[in-house]
């Protein structure tokens, strides 16, 4: 697995909007700004208590840094962190305390998002944030000692954004994410997703006391944190890399070059384009960068991806038609090809694929998935053909609906591709 070494350079160099990160002889990532990406939430920044604080002072509130207004305050009832200096790298950090709390002013929520945490510690089981309207919900890091979990307080509806994992000696960089309601988790650059599928939209009101779930504690004693950053979207990999080569070069911890998590993952290598004619052969040939949620509604496919039109079709890539595709001529007899690779971790998925024809009338063939099966994430391959006809002004648009159990089932983008022979 390759790495690379942040050196003590990247801190003089933390002015510039990006820096080059080297290792292993090689250029491997580029730093960037948090706030370079969309998305971002909340920002709480060691640098922001350095203004204020002296070693072993109490910290009152952690400002937020993203524009958005989420400072955190300490709770009435909560005991205040520690604010430390020269920890990490020359940086300081905040050291938690049994029974610390803080209070997020306007708490947010969140349905996919990424979370990037910079921190240690000696223990398990420890808190990082909980919903302030159920202080029994929220994030544990380390629960059952081995698991970083979003938690309830019952138990059916706790679930892991990570598998098995083991607190490491030092800080360490834990990237959490959710994207299309499936959960992943990397820890300097190490995939650790545990592939479980997750819906509802989690609070973030309060830090680093979630009131015992199960049993045992609930609070973050024992740990020390430097850097937290809240984004409202699932970042893609090269995001990933971004910020977490920004905190890598600050803090000086190695990681390892993320690889894709497996809520992201492309698809098995055994979904082929061999069903499909070679592109020489058609008429179109269409794909999308969709990686849409198909439940609990249907959804019309958009392309994007032009790698072949002719005549006698029209395919304009406008936001309203992208989903058309256009016949310009009377009498047209077309062979349609399409191929739709799913993915989900729901436990009865299922899928149908169907042809719209000018906006109103649905063909009577169908593609269907079957029920998904397999290991999280499981993959379906819809390959579906038909024959049609259509006149002047007629367009067909690909629709995709569930019609399994609810649960998360997502288009895998760049594998999703429409085909048109002609006579």
């Amino acid at each position: 697995m390759r790495c690379y070494r942040p050196v003590a350079l990247g801190r003089l160099l933390r002015g510039a909007s990006a820096l080059l990160v080297l290792g292993c002889g090689a250029a491997l990532a580029i730093a960037e700004e948090p706030e370079d990406y969309a998305g971002l939430t909340a920002w709480y920044r060691i640098d922001t208590l350095h203004r204020n604080h002296n070693d072993g002072e109490l910290v009152l509130e952690w400002p937020d840094s993203s524009g958005n207004g989420h400072r955190l305050m300490a709770h009435a009832d909560g005991v205040r962190a520690i604010f430390q200096t020269r920890q990490l790298n020359l940086e300081p950090v905040v050291q938690i305390r049994a029974n610390t709390a803080y209070e997020v002013e306007r708490p947010f929520e969140l349905l996919d998002h990424t979370i990037f945490l910079v921190y240690e510690t000696s223990l398990t089981r420890r808190a990082l944030f909980y919903d302030d309207r159920d202080d029994h919900r929220g994030l544990i890091l380390f629960d059952a000692q081995r698991y970083h979990r979003y938690v309830s307080k019952d138990p059916a509806k706790t679930v892991s954004y990570s598998g098995k994992a083991t607190p490491r000696r030092g800080f360490s960089i834990t990237v959490l994410a959710r994207g299309y309601g499936i959960l992943s988790c990397r820890v300097n650059g190490v995939d650790l997703s545990s592939g479980a599928g997750f819906e509802p939209a989690i609070r973030v009101g309060g830090f680093f006391f979630v009131r015992p779930t199960v049993g045992g504690r609930g609070d973050a004693d024992g740990m020390r944190v430097a850097e937290m950053i809240f984004y409202d979207r699932q970042l893609n990999d090269e995001e990933i890399a971004g910020v977490t080569a920004y905190l890598s070069s600050k803090y000086a911890i190695d990681v390892a070059v993320p690889e894709p998590a497996p809520g992201v993952a492309e698809p098995p290598a055994s979904i082929a384009q061999d069903f499909l004619p070679a592109q020489e052969q058609a008429r179109v040939w269409l794909g999308t960068q969709t990686e849409a949620d198909v439940n609990p509604r249907a959804i019309v496919i958009p392309w994007q991806s032009q790698l072949k039109i002719d005549s006698p079709f029209r395919h304009d890539p406008g936001e309203e038609t992208s989903s058309r595709l256009i016949c310009t001529r009377d009498g047209t007899s077309v062979e349609l090809f399409v191929r739709l690779p799913v993915r989900t971790v729901a436990k009865d998925a299922r899928v149908q694929l169907l042809i719209l024809k000018n906006g109103e009338e649905y063909l009577d063939e169908y593609g269907d998935s079957g029920p998904i099966t397999g290991t999280n994430p499981k993959w379906a391959t819809i390959d579906f053909k038909t024959t049609l006809e259509l006149n002047a002004g007629d367009f067909i648009e690909i629709v995709v609906r569930g019609i399994g159990d609810r649960g998360h089932v997502s288009i895998a983008p760049h594998h999703a591709a429409l085909v048109v022979l002609t006579d």
